[in-house]
This record gives C-alpha cells, sequence and structure tokens, in this order.
C-alpha cells in the first residue's frame, strides 16, 4: 500500500473517530425568563428579532444548531465559538452582570457592530437572518448604547 493511500485511509479514520467526540456544551439547562436580556429590558420587538437572528445563535443559551452543526471537525469549530462567545456575553444570563458590567458590555456590542465584527461574515454567510444592512447595524448599534 502507497504511502498517501496509508494517510488517506488515517485520514478518514479520524474523521469518522471524530463524529464520537461528545459535545456537551449543547446541553444547557434554560435560565429562568427573569434572568435573560429580553425579560428585563422590555425590548422593542424589531430590535429584538435582529438581535435574536444575529447575535443569540452565539451569545445566549437560545442557540439554533444547523445540521452541520453535527459533522466533525465542524462541530467542534462551532462550538468552540460558541463557547466563546457566550464567555464574552450571554444574554440568557444578563441579571448576572452588574449593572456597570451590563452598561459596558452594551457599549462594547455597539462597537463590535458599528466595526463589522459582529455578526461575523462567516455566520452571516451562512445564516440569511443575520445579515443586516449598513442602516440596521447603526440602528441596532445605537438602540444598544441607548439602553
Amino acid at each position: 500500500m502507497k504511502r498517501s493511500q496509508k494517510i488517506l485511509i488515517y485520514c478518514i479514520g479520524l474523521l469518522i473517530g471524530l463524529q464520537f467526540v461528545p459535545l456537551s456544551e449543547r446541553k444547557i439547562d434554560k435560565v429562568p425568563d427573569n434572568q435573560s436580556f429580553s425579560q428585563i429590558e422590555g425590548l422593542d420587538k424589531d430590535q429584538l428579532i435582529l438581535l435574536k437572528n444575529a447575535c443569540y445563535d452565539c451569545h445566549s443559551y437560545e442557540t439554533t444548531y444547523p445540521w452541520y452543526a453535527q459533522v466533525a471537525p465542524v462541530s467542534i469549530w462551532i462550538n468552540g465559538h460558541i463557547k466563546g462567545g457566550r464567555q464574552k456575553l450571554n444574554f440568557s444570563t444578563w441579571q448576572q452582570y452588574d449593572s456597570e458590567k451590563q452598561k459596558h458590555k452594551l457599549r462594547e456590542s455597539a462597537e463590535e457592530i458599528r466595526d463589522g465584527h459582529m455578526p461575523p461574515k462567516s455566520f452571516a454567510f451562512m445564516h440569511s437572518g443575520a445579515k443586516m444592512t449598513d442602516q440596521q447595524k447603526e440602528a441596532l448599534a445605537s438602540w444598544l448604547e441607548s439602553l
């Protein structure tokens, strides 16, 4: 057997083996509504829809996993992004931040949106609801700063 064939078989075996890596972050208990951002801040419906479409998959426990998030190594990559996003900002546990930290997170979020870092282009490419016009980005950023 040629060396390249052995490498190919090894890589295929590795990809198959990765399918059995458990992703425990998907099994998260629901946070009580009185701790979530949408319940605490009494949000405008249109802004909330935009925020949920563009931000909640990575920045809350209300993640909707697409079919390809079940296939490793993509599942590992996506899970890493979600874990990192929740560590930076989690709308589901909004009540756990003190008021100063909440204000800071809102200002930081507005800045990330204006700078074009959020939502990430790769996420918006795969999720049409996360695509925002420049006007929507500015409106969402301004609204976040006003809270």
